[in-house]
């Protein structure tokens, strides 16, 4: 019992220790600064992740202290885009959805770099709205654990009245896109893999690259990367890391030559299991817990048992009690009758005297 519990302690202190190593976060660079009215800045979105990554996201809202002007992805460690970055002047965000093929080792990256103006004096800070960091586990786990955000300070321009501008309509193309789809889309269907459901592909590009996205209703999206067999095959289980619902998943293969499919056919996966719904560390508290209980159970069972046993112990010697009782007093009373037998009485009385109190003493002892 006391391995048991030590057992237990161990794990929950382990799952109490901090995991910064797997922790991921999105930020600004620099994560401060001071301008003057009519300055044009550049600041760059990046993530900075302990484990390797494969995939970013994020919405970016800027104040109307600034004027968003363009984007740039050149220094990228991004190099597909599922969807085009953009801006909106008039809503003052940054959109990106983006995937690293092969994955990303490094400490820092680059996602995005973004030129601004800045129109108004004021203080403040540049935050996401929204981001997602998925490891390059083969999961599709999103490792995210928080935002830092940009702080900064406008002071008027020196020696002259702070201009009064307002955030121009036009809106600044960005960069060039990415070249469209050009290859035969895969097919796919969902089928079962060693026990867990998987989203099983066909394509006419051997040993390429292929990207499976599995998106919900909400519309968040997990990005699996795999590679083609030597017939253009593919075979992707359905992520532990996605939470019960239903889900629809589609893929497309990229060839060595960076030219890409278009998207395959839709498929519909639905994931039920109450687990799914759980993090890792949650699934971890839920076993241990279960392993409590299943151990506790093991011990109440065990003591019923034992109890029983007693119980039914003590009724097997009463009864023999009773019958040692009786065929005692039937001895006396054969004596009683037989007055001559006196002597015989009182060595029958103490026969059994001695008899019942070791029967019970026996008693007792159980």
């Amino acid at each position: 019992m006391n391995k048991f519990w030590k057992i237990v302690f161990v794990l929950l202190v382990l799952l109490g220790a901090p995991r910064g190593a797997e922790a991921a976060t999105l930020g600004m660079n620099p994560p401060s600064a001071t301008f003057e009215v009519g300055d044009r800045v550049i600041l760059q979105v990046q993530v900075e992740s302990g484990v390797p990554i494969n995939a970013v996201s994020a919405i970016v809202s800027f104040p109307p202290i600034f004027s968003i002007e363009s984007i740039s992805k050149s220094d990228s460690i991004l190099n597909f885009w599922v969807s085009e970055p953009s801006f909106s002047k008039n809503a003052g965000t940054v959109s990106l959805e983006g995937v690293t093929l092969g994955g990303f080792s490094g400490k820092i990256g680059t996602v995005l770099t973004v030129r601004a103006k800045v129109v108004k004096d004021g203080s403040g800070s540049i935050a996401f709205k929204s981001g997602q960091i998925l490891a390059n586990d083969g999961e599709g786990t999103d490792i995210i654990s928080g935002f830092r955000t940009f702080s900064y300070e406008v002071k008027p321009k020196t020696g002259v009245s702070p201009p009064v501008e307002k955030t121009e309509e036009l809106e600044i193309q960005p960069e060039r896109p990415q070249e469209p789809a050009t290859l035969t889309a895969p097919e796919l269907i969902v089928s079962q893999s060693f026990g867990r459901e998987a989203v099983i592909g066909t394509s006419r590009y051997p040993q390429s690259q292929t990207l499976v996205t599995f998106q919900s209703a909400d519309g968040t999206k997990i990005f699996l990367q795999g590679r083609t067999d030597d017939r253009g095959g593919f075979l992707v289980s359905v992520p532990s890391a996605l939470k019960r619902g239903t889900y629809s998943a589609t893929a497309l293969v990229i060839t060595q030559e960076q030219l890409y499919t278009a998207p395959s056919n839709r498929v519909t996966v639905i994931v039920g299991s109450p687990f799914s719904d759980l993090s890792p560390e949650s699934r971890l508290v839920a076993i241990i817990l279960l392993l409590v209980i299943l151990y506790l159970g093991a011990v109440l069972l065990v003591y019923i048992l034992k109890v029983r046993r007693v119980r039914a112990r003590i009724r097997e010697e009463s009864r023999e009690v009773q019958g040692t009782v009786r065929k005692s007093f039937k001895l006396l009373n054969q004596d009683i009758a037989d007055v001559a037998s006196t002597r015989e009485i009182k060595k029958d009385l103490k026969n059994s005297e001695e008899t019942i109190l070791e029967e019970i003493k026996e008693v007792g002892d159980t």
